[in-house]
């Protein structure tokens, strides 16, 4: 019964690892990854429009939002 116990349990951590695996993996195929960096930069345009802090907020998600933001002046025209 022990080693029953014992092997139940191995399968349990097994599978809380996938789980976070598929959390993970899930995190890559976002719909925002598909999302052009024109369109990035639109939408950001729009949001400095709306609160001039937002490209330091916007900035601070992701390298790849980052990276659109410092080629968007029109995003930090409202600074």
């Amino acid at each position: 019964l022990q080693e029953i116990e014992k092997q139940l349990e191995e399968a349990l951590k097994s599978v809380a690892i996938l789980r976070q695996q598929i959390a993970e993996y899930r995190a890559w195929i976002a719909p925002v990854r598909k999302v052009s960096e024109e369109a990035l930069s639109i939408v950001f345009i729009n949001c400095a429009r709306d609160y001039w802090k937002s490209p330091l907020v916007l900035g601070a998600v992701c390298r790849r939002w980052r990276r659109v933001l410092l080629k968007t002046p029109g995003a930090w025209a409202f600074l």
